[in-house]
């Protein structure tokens, strides 16, 4: 009896691990992720937060100090950007995936005097940007 409760709890296991496995595949987020990486030709799991993709490719590739020119030719492919001019710092806040405060992944770039200063993204269940005062399209680019 113990020997057949064994199997039954084992193979149950397996085929929990290969439900998920299949629906893990269909996530539609992974599969914008995927494509996009795929056109840019890199491999999302070469970058920190894989999941975030494609913001640890910018954390990697984008310094502090690169210029608002620089920064606007590598962070492309996005569904829609707003800015906000606010004093010592400007922002912009990309959105990946979809236009939706609520469905997109959302980075923020920070900076100062024309040059990246920071970048943020945000949790998906705890979303902390406002684009209260923001505008549609990019900040103007520095000569």
């Amino acid at each position: 009896m113990r020997n057949k409760n064994f199997w039954m709890l084992l193979g149950g296991m397996i085929m929990l691990m290969i439900v998920i496995c299949i629906f893990s595949q269909y996530n539609p987020r992974l599969q914008q992720q995927r494509a996009l990486a795929k056109k840019w030709n890199v491999e999302i799991e070469n970058y920190p937060h894989p999941h975030y993709f494609p913001y640890g490719y910018f954390e990697e590739i984008l310094e502090p100090g690169t210029g608002i020119n620089e920064v606007h030719q590598i962070v492309v492919d996005y569904q829609r950007v707003m800015y906000l001019r606010s004093g010592t710092f400007d922002y912009e806040l990309y959105y990946y995936y979809a236009r939706q405060d609520q469905k997109a992944l959302r980075i923020q770039v920070i900076y100062k005097d024309g040059r990246l200063e920071e970048l943020r993204t945000e949790d998906s269940n705890s979303r902390s940007f406002s684009n209260d005062g923001y505008n549609e399209g990019l900040l103007e680019t520095f000569p």
